[in-house]
């Protein structure tokens, strides 16, 4: 799978750097960003970033605004033609949807284990960013790796690039306490049980930080 290393993933490198900054940027020029919370983001180690799902500027905002390289997974149709090479530069790493992919989730580990952030969407594609449904990846990658899950909700992302007026809209991003889940041993067989309730928990926990956040002015 082409794009930065793990090394560059978890540390981050100059490329990432101005990257990340590229991604401020083009948030701030199209939003006036809302951001509380960053500081629940742990400074090191694994950290699993789910957030509700609305709209294509979702990974930008994240990718932009968190002082930490965050590797989401997006849908492999997206690494297509010219945003191709921006999305691998960018260290996203694409996921096929209709089939089991193995790959990306061996990299969501191998990255997670070895201290870096990965940002999920839980609901698996964009939708209405309420949470009322989840798929298992979150569950997966906090049970396999231990690392922390911090849930974020996104506020106002769709009208990022959808705006009638020259007027900015406001973009929200509140980040929770981390939630703590143990590792899981190499050697134990991650069942699906154990997979399905971490997952729900996890979704929960989104869901309602988001119906929480979302009348908030």
């Amino acid at each position: 799978m082409n794009g930065p290393g793990t090394i560059d993933r978890v540390h981050g490198s100059a490329r990432l750097r101005a990257a990340r900054q590229c991604a401020r940027l083009i948030c701030s020029a199209l939003a006036r960003l809302e951001i509380d919370g960053l500081d629940q983001v742990p400074a090191s180690g694994g950290v699993v970033l789910v957030a509700n799902h609305r709209a294509l500027m979702d990974g930008v905002v994240l990718f932009g605004t968190v002082d930490r390289v965050v590797s989401c997974l997006v849908k492999a149709e997206a690494f297509r033609g010219p945003l191709a090479p921006v999305l691998r530069g960018c260290a996203q790493i694409p996921v096929h949807r209709e089939r089991v992919d193995p790959a990306p989730v061996h990299l969501g580990v191998e990255v997670l284990r070895a201290g870096g952030v990965l940002g999920v969407f839980p609901e698996g594609t964009r939708g209405d960013g309420r949470v009322s449904h989840g798929k298992p990846g979150a569950g997966y990658f906090a049970l396999r790796s231990g690392a922390a899950v911090v849930p974020v909700a996104l506020h106002g992302t769709q009208q990022m690039v959808r705006r009638r007026t020259l007027r900015r809209p406001v973009v929200r991003m509140i980040a929770a306490a981390p939630m703590p889940f143990e590792r899981y041993p190499d050697d134990t067989v991650l069942a699906r049980r154990p997979v399905a309730r971490a997952a729900e928990s996890i979704r929960a926990r989104l869901a309602t930080l988001v119906a929480e956040t979302s009348d908030v002015a």
